[in-house]
Parts: C-alpha cells; sequence; structure tokens
C-alpha cells in the first residue's frame, strides 16, 4: 500500500485521532502541490494562503463525506484546478461588467472554467446515497444533466451576486443546493407517484420548521401558502434563484400582510373630533399640546414624550398620541433617551409627574396675557384638552 493509499483509508477510519492525523499528513502532502500555482492565481500572500486553505477543505470534505476517491495524479489535478476556482470567479463579475458595457469579453470562456472544475463535484452528489430519492424517469441520464445545470446557474447567479455565503464550504452549499433541485425536479416531471409524496413531504418539514420558527399559529394560512408554492414548484418555467424555505417565507409573509390589512380594514376607528360648538380646530389642539412637550422636554432626563405615549389611553394622552404623529416630520424622537425603570410602579409616577408638568406650564399660558395661548380660544383648548370626556 502507498503511502497516499494509506492517508486515504486513515481519511474513511471512524477512529477520530486517526482520521485526524491523516487529515493533518495529508495537509502537509499536497500543500506544496498548490503554492506555485495559487501564487499566479492571487495578489497578495494572505489571499494565497486563503485559498490553499479552502482547496484542501473542500478536497478533504469531498473524500471524507462524499466517497470521492481519485488516484494519486488525478487528486494533484484537482487540487490545482480547484485553488483557482476563486480567481476565476472574480475574472467572471469583471467580465459580466465588460458585456454588460457592450466590450470585448472573455466572459463565456470564464464560465466554461469554472464548470470545469465544479463538474466533478457535482457528480458526486447524483447517487442515490447522497440525494436519498428514488425518482422514476425515462432518462436518467437527461436527469442529471437538467439538475446539474439548474445547480450551476443557481451558483452562477450567485457568484454574479458577489453572496459570499455561496463561496463559504462550497461542498456543503452545493450539496444543499443540488439536493432542492432533485426536490423540484421529482415534484415536476418525476412518474413515480411515492418518490413525488416523499418530496412533497420534504419540503413541507424544511417549511414547517421556518413556520415553527414565526411562532405563528395559523395552520390555514399555512396550508394555503404551501398550495401556493407547490403550485410554482409544478410550473415547467419556474426558475427558483433562492432556497426553497426563502421562496416560502416570501409566499406566507406576503398572505400574512394581506390578512392582516384586511382584519384592520374590518375595525372601526374612532378619531378624535372637535365638538361644533368650539371656537378652535383640531390643528390648534395639537400646535398647544406640541409647544408644552418642547416645554417639558427636559421632565424625568428627556423622557417626558416617551413616558406620556406609553400611557392608559385616556382622551388626554390620545390627544397627545395624535399631536405627537402629527409632528413627526420635526423628528422628536431623538430627544427622548432609553431608561430603565426600576420597576412599573415607578414608571406609572413618573407618568403622572409628565402629565402635571404639561397640564402646570398649561395653566400657566393661558393665564399670561403675552403668551399665544393667553386668550379665550386657549382657554378653550386647555378646557377641552384637560376636561372634556372622550
Amino acid at each position: 500500500m502507498t503511502l497516499y493509499e494509506e492517508v486515504i483509508a486513515a481519511l474513511k477510519s471512524n477512529d477520530k485521532t486517526i482520521q485526524n492525523n491523516a487529515i493533518y499528513n495529508f495537509r502537509t502532502m499536497y500543500r506544496k502541490h498548490l503554492k506555485s500555482h495559487a501564487k499566479q492565481k492571487y495578489l497578495s500572500d494572505n489571499e494565497t494562503e486563503k485559498e490553499i486553505d479552502n482547496t484542501l477543505k473542500m478536497i478533504l470534505s469531498a473524500i471524507i463525506e462524499y466517497d470521492y476517491l481519485p488516484k494519486e495524479d488525478e487528486l494533484i489535478k484537482r487540487l490545482r484546478k480547484t485553488v483557482s476556482l476563486t480567481h476565476y470567479e472574480n475574472r467572471l463579475t469583471e467580465e459580466m461588467l465588460r458585456f454588460i458595457n457592450q466590450k470585448e469579453t472573455d466572459y463565456l470562456s470564464i464560465e466554461k472554467k469554472i464548470r470545469k472544475i465544479l463538474n466533478p463535484f457535482l457528480q458526486l452528489f447524483n447517487s442515490t446515497k447522497n440525494n436519498h430519492l428514488l425518482i422514476n424517469v425515462a432518462n436518467q441520464q437527461l436527469m442529471t444533466d437538467w439538475i446539474s445545470q439548474q445547480t450551476f446557474d443557481y451558483y452562477i447567479y450567485k457568484t454574479l451576486g458577489k453572496d459570499e455565503k455561496i463561496t463559504k464550504n462550497r461542498l456543503a452549499k452545493l450539496h444543499h443546493i443540488i439536493q432542492e433541485t432533485y426536490l423540484i425536479f421529482t415534484i415536476r416531471y418525476s412518474q413515480n407517484e411515492s418518490a413525488k409524496r416523499r418530496a412533497e413531504s420534504n419540503i413541507n418539514e424544511l417549511c414547517r420548521l421556518s413556520f415553527a420558527a414565526k411562532r405563528n399559529t395559523d395552520d390555514d394560512l399555512f396550508s394555503e401558502s404551501m398550495e401556493l408554492l407547490f403550485s410554482e414548484l409544478s410550473r415547467k418555467d419556474f426558475i427558483l434563484k433562492t432556497s426553497i424555505q426563502r421562496y416560502w417565507q416570501g409566499i406566507f409573509d406576503t398572505l400574512l400582510d394581506k390578512s392582516h390589512r384586511e382584519k384592520s380594514s374590518s375595525k372601526v376607528v374612532n378619531h378624535l373630533k372637535i365638538p361644533a360648538d368650539k371656537s378652535f380646530s383640531l390643528e390648534e389642539v395639537f400646535l398647544f399640546i406640541q409647544d408644552g412637550l418642547d416645554a417639558i422636554e427636559k421632565v424625568h432626563a428627556g423622557n417626558a414624550r416617551r413616558l406620556l405615549l406609553t400611557g392608559r389611553k385616556s382622551h388626554f394622552i390620545k390627544l397627545v398620541i395624535e399631536a405627537t404623529l402629527a409632528e413627526a416630520s420635526r423628528a422628536f424622537f431623538n430627544s427622548s433617551k432609553n431608561y430603565n425603570y426600576k420597576n412599573k410602579q415607578s414608571e406609572a409616577q413618573q407618568r403622572q409627574d409628565c402629565k402635571k408638568a404639561l397640564i402646570d406650564w398649561m395653566k400657566n399660558e393661558i393665564n399670561l396675557p403675552e403668551s399665544t395661548w393667553g386668550n379665550a380660544k386657549g382657554k378653550a383648548i386647555y378646557q377641552y384638552i384637560c376636561h372634556e370626556k372622550p
């Protein structure tokens, strides 16, 4: 048995100590084959070392987790090609920009190089063992080609979008993409009803986990969202550009938003109104309150506004809230500071202090002849704010 064969056998060992030693030996043996090749592709030493580490990690994962067992000369070729992957992905983005600007471009040749690097890894996932699906189609090769193409297109789409998640732990990401693509293919094209049901069950379970994370208990809404999802996945012209879970979340959130809007529109909203016999407008009421809030803004550590807004919805507080909303363009919220109260009783007491400070300011204003509110109108507004029943 050659040294290479011994290391490969140790990598597949169930003994973690033996496997860890083999990983170290593998990295030591094949790192030297990548150094000069990586230096030609990357500008800095840090970038070179990073891509060498990523390549060794990717190949080790292929051997240990996905039964990639090449001959040694094939392994060395695979390592050298794989270490160039990030370089070509960066080039692809640059060439796409040239293409958009109608300049001469090598986009297609760069894309072919990326495909040649990724294809051997994609083939690792086409076995029943790695996909856990039994699909009954007339042409198995056509099926695997379609799935590989969809997976590659998705990968390129994410790469061009500078999605860094797709380039971290590439093998696991590719495996996840191709598994989901198998599920879509099964639902769309399989003649095996059992396989279709299993694929739908897998997708339902995936989405159910996301549904549970939302802490939502509307099962009818969930069922409706799943019907829409399966309807989309079954369409021959449908191309998924995200994970199945994320696409389902978009459908569910849209339905949930629609449900909330329908419920809100059915509620009766009681707007505050000025009695017909009053000699002032609602806008003037708001202006009086806004002036008062400005005057007491430093009460209780600058937290007066927030305290009043969180009070029990009495007539007085409702007016304060509507006056506050009417003044939103003045960005007054920035003036309130966060404050941690020792207990609810302390908060309630401070809220009462703020209300008293606002009322005291109003009393003083309506009794000052030189004040804007020191007149009959001001006194009528004060009476409306502080004494009139809602």
